[in-house]
């Protein structure tokens, strides 16, 4: 009689989809889904309402605060490119991405992340 294994426990990873009034492209996400869990846990989150929802808002000049300055005001760092820029950004263990086209170079950085904790914790 075979000797059962003990599963191997992955460690969770948080999708967090994109705010676009259009969604997330299914490409983006089948790529992002089934790239992150082979490796993770994975978990699901879609934010409510979007920066999109709130800038249609009639009132939106006069909101009293913008994202991107509430951000740098808290100590954080803001950054982004143009609309269709990979951009991404890797801080100690969030890695975030905009627009479709930084899918597949988050989750490159997502493993690479997990890869060099997973050496540190070895040691």
């Amino acid at each position: 009689m075979a000797t059962p294994t003990k599963p191997v426990e992955k460690p969770a990873c948080l999708l967090v989809c994109s705010s676009h009034p259009k969604g997330v492209s299914a490409h983006s996400f089948i790529t992002a889904y089934t790239s992150a869990s082979s490796n993770f846990n994975v978990f699901i989150a879609t934010p409510e309402p979007s920066l999109m929802d709130v800038a249609k808002r009639d009132d939106f000049g006069s909101l009293p605060i913008m994202p991107a300055d509430h951000i740098r005001k808290l100590g954080a760092t803001y950054s982004s490119s143009s609309l269709g820029g990979v951009h991404v950004v890797v801080d100690d263990h969030l890695v975030t991405g905009q627009d479709t086209v930084s899918t597949i170079p988050v989750i490159q950085n997502l493993l690479v992340v997990f890869s060099l904790h997973r050496q540190s914790k070895q040691r």
